[in-house]
This record gives C-alpha cells, structure tokens and sequence, in this order.
C-alpha cells in the first residue's frame, strides 16, 4: 500500500467558482491543487487582510515621509510602526467591505 493510500482523504463540495481560484492560485504558488488547500488550512499564508494590508503600506508609508501624513501620539519608533500599521488594517478592512459589497450585487 502506498504512502497516498494510507494518508485521510475527505470529499469537497466548493462554491461556484473557488475550484478555478484554487487552481489558479496552486498554479500561481508552483504546487498542486491539495497542497495549495493543505497550505490555506494550516495557515501557511497571509490572510486576504494581511494581503491588503500590505499593499496598502508602500502608500502609507510614502504619505509618512512626504510629509502629508502626520504621526499623532507616539514619541517613540515602534509607536510610530503601530500607528502606520493601524492605518494599513483600517484600509485592508475598507478595502474587503467594497470587496464584499460588489459580491452582494
């Protein structure tokens, strides 16, 4: 018996829709289809937050040392880091309620 025959199998009904995403993000990712699931299961990636958060960071950031955004608060560097931080998440929520909007439509 083989290592794959002995390993717990469990059936899977997805959404409309997820299997594509699912095999375009394996694709994206260089693996299979079961290790991307694998991967999302144990938390092996970012959340789709944390995705967004970041992207929103490079903006923030700029903002921060343009000048055009003010650090309210915080005297100290990881003060400064939380506050920028804070910001990011609150765009990353933004952004997944207009996500989250347009799938109600």
């Amino acid at each position: 018996m083989s290592y794959a025959q002995l390993q717990d199998k469990f059936m899977l009904r997805l959404p409309d829709g997820m299997r594509d995403q699912l095999k375009a993000d394996a694709l994206a990712n260089e693996r299979s289809m079961n290790a991307e699931i694998i991967a999302r299961l144990s938390g092996d990636q970012p959340t789709l937050r944390d995705r967004f958060a970041g992207q929103a960071l490079p903006t923030i950031l700029a903002a921060a040392i343009d000048g055009k955004r003010k650090i309210h608060g915080w005297s100290d560097g990881l003060g400064q880091v939380q506050a920028i931080a804070s910001d990011a998440y609150t765009v990353a929520d933004a952004m997944i309620a207009e996500r989250e909007k347009g799938r109600a439509l």
